[in-house]
């Protein structure tokens, strides 16, 4: 599914002569390419736990703002500043 309207990515994030490169220069000899694609393979998934758990973060932060302001009165003169951030966030 790609829901974004952009096209569709079916290669790996992390390209396999960066893979190849960061191999070398940790001094790991190996004869199989495939080897690179593991240590892609594993950097995508990697980067992809990172990745939902900033947006979780996030997501509980914001919550917690809106039960914040919900339970103190003098503080909901903040909330259409707080609303035009939030906006402004998931626009990214």
């Amino acid at each position: 599914n790609n829901n974004g309207g952009g096209s569709l990515r079916l290669g790996p994030t992390v390209p396999l002569a960066l893979s190849r490169r960061l191999l070398h220069r940790q001094g790991c000899g190996f004869l199989d390419e495939t080897v690179a694609a593991i240590v892609s393979g594993a950097a995508d998934r990697f980067l992809a736990t990172v990745l939902q758990q900033s947006i979780a973060c996030r997501d509980r932060r914001l919550k917690g703002e809106d039960l914040m302001i919900s339970t103190h009165p003098q503080r909901q003169e903040l909330t259409h500043f707080r609303k035009r951030r939030r906006k402004e966030l998931k626009a990214r």
